[in-house]
């Protein structure tokens, strides 16, 4: 990452971060909204249905043709994000006529043998999110096309970056959170589903975070392919950005 780039990403950072206001809440990793716009969420690929399909992938793993209690899941999850009222997902303006949801969801239902859903999950997804279905939920339109300069990786446990201002758009991922917000659904599993596990708390942790990465970084080196990656640390305590480090000069080197 060179001085100017390493700057300029720095100044845009601190212009830009935000503390999250509520951890159970998501937003998608390429919201391009401006912070007057933002809903002051941890980001995640897909926005609630990825985090949704993140779960469904596990339990296909895990279980089987045995998982077949989606809406039971589908239920719980709500529940813990606080109801229909904080699940969402974003459509681009210019898919919206031929597609619903953003490219994440559609590559989760149009490639999800690499995201390990069975086709039961995937026929759960459509329907949940149809149209019909998506009046009951924030279902958010964007307008501006995608001119993400970069991927950023946040690594904080309180605070994030808005994705975009009126001159810049990047993709953000807050994996530090991502992490909190999977340890609350390991526990929610357990406590809903207890006899369909035999998993610990820590075993489902890991499964959710690994499936996470995997989604996450599936999209990326698609969405995001020819784009730099950077790691960006924000102090707990002052929120100054310390440290912005260079992982891959294109998402597509990433694992």
């Amino acid at each position: 990452m060179t001085t100017k780039a390493s700057d300029y990403c720095k100044i845009y950072c601190l212009e830009n971060t935000f503390k999250i206001k509520n951890t159970l809440t998501s937003q998608c990793i390429d919201w391009r909204r401006t912070k007057n716009e933002s809903n002051f969420s941890l980001s995640v690929a897909g926005w609630s249905i990825g985090q949704l399909a993140v779960i469904f992938s596990v339990l296909d793993q895990e279980l089987g043709e045995k998982f077949t209690f989606h809406e039971r899941v589908y239920s719980a999850f709500l529940e813990l994000v606080w109801w229909i009222e904080n699940f969402s997902f974003h459509s681009d303006c210019h898919a919206w006529e031929e597609w619903i949801g953003c490219g994440h969801i559609k590559f989760l239902l149009t490639k999800s043998e690499e995201y390990n859903l069975s086709k039961y999950s995937v026929n759960y997804i459509s329907e949940l999110i149809s149209k019909e279905k998506s009046a009951e939920m924030k279902v958010n339109i964007l307008k501006w096309d995608h001119e993400e300069n970069a991927v950023l990786l946040i690594d904080s446990n309180k605070y994030s970056i808005h994705p975009c201002d009126w001159e810049s758009q990047f993709f953000i991922f807050t994996p530090a959170m991502v992490e909190s917000m999977n340890k609350n659904i390991a526990e929610m599993l357990l406590k809903n589903f207890s006899d369909d596990f035999t998993k610990t708390s820590e075993e489902l942790l890991k499964l959710l975070q690994d499936a996470t990465m995997e989604h996450f970084f599936l999209t990326g080196h698609v969405l995001a392919w020819e784009l730099p990656v950077y790691t960006i640390s924000i102090d707990d305590e002052s929120w100054e950005v310390t440290t912005i480090d260079q992982i891959a000069e294109k998402a597509k080197d990433l694992p």
